[in-house]
């Protein structure tokens, strides 16, 4: 069941984690929290493959290069998060729909 609370404070993590390296605390509290939550390692693992291709579609084109938060603008990540966001919430209600 998706625990709404938590899995938020959770998702503001995995945002986070785009932008900058996150303390070791918090690194453990994500890999804790997806041993148990389904739906925020999926959304984890959605933003690591979306991560994947922005990195293919660069202009120099290697993969290996991460990218910084300075490449997208502030406007862009907020867009970007109110997707995601929107994206769980459908996800939720999909779940909760064929209970």
């Amino acid at each position: 069941m998706f625990r709404l609370g938590r899995c938020e404070k959770i998702l503001f993590l995995i945002s986070q984690s785009l932008d900058r390296k996150l303390p070791l605390f918090e690194c453990l509290t994500l890999r804790l929290h997806f041993l148990t939550c389904r739906k925020c390692r999926r959304e984890n693992q959605a933003l690591i493959s979306m991560r994947r291709l922005l990195r293919m579609y660069r202009e120099d084109s290697d993969p290996d290069v991460d990218i910084s938060p300075e490449m997208l603008s502030e406007e862009t990540r907020e867009k970007l998060k109110k997707v995601l966001k929107k994206r769980m919430q459908e996800k939720e209600q999909r779940e909760r729909d064929k209970d």
